[in-house]
């Protein structure tokens, strides 16, 4: 089930234009640290997240991107401000398909709220068979995050057909949709994948398979190693 569009099969020779994408996750807020659904609720980052992405910013420094896409919701568009810092040749593209699952009547509101308050709605939210149509008060559900992700995806595919790199910078619900549909997975197999505040992801291209993608790097946070060590 994706709206993403198949892979080819296994070329006779070698790919030119192996593309590479590199998915991050924003910084800390004071959401995550309560156990919020956060959604689409705007929380800013706070001062260790601020810090987060300045340690990122630098483990980034030396790598060049063809093309960067963010969230607008500003924990990742803050986030990705800081990895490009004071590089003036290219431009952020603020994407609203990028944004973290829409949990409508309980956004920003703890984990236990919702599951106290609502039991029958969260015992679907959390059984697997029911969880990708499970569709909160007011807001989404996963299925219609897959959609939304996946015609991202499509897109961004489509306008970068030539070997290139591309950041993307988005929420722990949005990169496991993406990263389950760039790799052909189902939609239930993306919360297999944990993605840490500033963790980096690496996907690449298939050396002779164009839109086959192969996972070299998951959710480092190195990077963060002296900042932790300093708290």
């Amino acid at each position: 089930m994706s709206t993403l569009s198949k892979p080819n099969v296994l070329g006779t020779g070698p790919n030119p234009n192996r593309r590479t994408i590199i998915l991050v996750r924003h910084g800390e807020t004071h959401g995550n640290v309560e156990d919020k659904a956060q959604g689409h609720f705007d929380a800013p980052l706070t001062e260790k997240g601020v810090r987060q992405a300045e340690a990122l910013s630098q483990r980034l420094a030396n790598t060049g991107f063809n093309a960067v896409y963010s969230s607008d919701i500003q924990r990742a568009a803050r986030t990705a401000e800081a990895v490009l810092n004071d590089r003036s040749d290219i431009e952020i593209q603020l994407r609203p398909e990028l944004r973290e699952l829409h949990f409508g009547a309980y956004e920003n509101i703890p984990w236990s709220v919702l599951r106290d308050e609502d039991p029958t709605f969260f015992k679907r939210w959390i059984e697997w068979e029911t969880r990708a149509s499970a569709k909160y008060p007011g807001g989404e559900s996963a299925t219609d995050l897959w959609h939304r992700v996946g015609d991202f995806a499509n897109e961004i595919l489509a306008n970068h057909l030539e070997k290139t790199t591309i950041l993307v910078v988005a929420h722990g619900g949005s990169l496991q949709s993406l990263l389950a549909q760039l790799l052909a997975l189902r939609i239930t197999d993306q919360w297999r994948f944990q993605f840490d505040n500033t963790s980096i992801s690496i996907i690449k291209e298939h050396a002779v398979a164009p839109r086959v993608w192969q996972t070299k790097l998951f959710n480092d946070t190195h990077h963060l190693n002296g900042l932790n060590s300093n708290e």
